[in-house]
């Protein structure tokens, strides 16, 4: 037998063992071809076969040495971002997948792969044009629309978070991770739509109904004491409002990281100190908020039991 022909039933081998799951054994019989001729497609194959074995630094390995022998392996260069992924290392990811899709510009994985190193990174306007290709590219990628819908969710758009959770149920039923954070953003809109309602007594407030509960005073003390609570009104209906905002950008994400490392750590990276310094910077932002708000309205509770007292009640 020739070179030739053992390296292609070496590579036919590794291949139907990829087929059959058996991963560490394409591994072996790839680097066993490897050995006879070097070809970058080759090295590739190695890389994705021990990615999938779980040996994440062999596939590095492989992967750098196909781009090496092939700058132009667009493919190589996008299943490198994919395995830096894993491991956690977004900025190497983001580096080879800008690179791979440079020269491909129509790889869905890719761009999917990128929106997800921007994630991990705390970076969502780089992240959402990258999901959003991904999905225009193949908008049956139900994981597109589940992290996609994650972005939106963190920023308070419930309304394409529940878009995007309910467009991925329908790709793929039964969906859990699309159900999740569908039902975080339902939640998310009906408290903000709660929390709204509470709050339009203060903003609905009109002159004439202040003006019938003033007490006797004369006409310029009146003018000042309906001016005082309307500032008053104004400013509580500010703070609670900034309230509401710390609560949809910082804590309520804060706290879904909590419950997402200890429901479900094999699919969210970062650990539980992480977490809960995010979480502690983010209580420590609402408490400060919450404490200007009591103060607010303990002003206007001692104006309404100074009323009160005027009346003779």
């Amino acid at each position: 037998m020739t070179q030739t022909s053992e390296f292609q039933v070496l590579c036919k081998e590794a291949r139907q063992c990829w087929r059959d799951g058996e991963y560490q054994c394409a591994v072996e019989l790839f680097e066993q071809a490897l050995e006879i001729e070097e070809v970058s497609e080759t090295h590739q194959h190695a890389g994705m076969a021990a990615y999938m074995a779980g040996d994440t630094e062999n596939a590095v390995k492989h992967l750098i040495r196909a781009t090496h022998l092939a700058p132009s392996n667009s493919q190589a260069r996008i299943n490198l971002g994919a395995v830096y992924n894993r491991r956690k290392e977004y900025k190497l990811a983001i580096d080879a997948l800008r690179k791979g899709l440079a020269m491909d510009m129509h790889c869905a994985e890719g761009y999917f792969n990128l929106g997800m190193a921007h994630r991990h990174q705390n970076e969502p306007k780089m992240a959402i044009p990258a999901l959003r290709e991904a999905i225009r590219l193949d908008p049956k990628m139900a994981d597109a629309h589940v992290q996609l819908a994650e972005v939106y969710s963190g920023q308070g758009n419930y309304k394409q978070a529940i878009e995007l959770a309910e467009q991925a149920l329908k790709i793929k039923p039964g969906f859990e991770a699309a159900q999740q954070i569908l039902d975080e953003a339902e939640q998310g809109r009906d408290t903000v739509k709660a929390s709204s309602k509470n709050l339009d007594w203060i903003a609905g407030v009109s002159p004439t109904k202040l003006d019938q509960g003033f007490r006797e005073l004369t006409d310029e003390q009146q003018v000042a004491d309906h001016r005082h609570l309307v500032v008053l009104a104004h400013s509580i209906h500010q703070i609670a409002n900034d309230v509401l905002l710390q609560m949809r950008r910082e804590l309520d994400p804060a706290t879904r990281q909590v419950y997402r490392i200890v429901s479900r750590p094999e699919k969210n990276p970062g650990t539980l100190t992480e977490a809960y310094a995010a979480f502690k910077r983010a209580t420590k932002s609402y408490k400060i908020l919450r404490d200007r708000l009591g103060v607010k309205m303990q002003e206007l509770r001692d104006y309404e039991e100074s009323m009160k007292e005027n009346n003779g009640e």
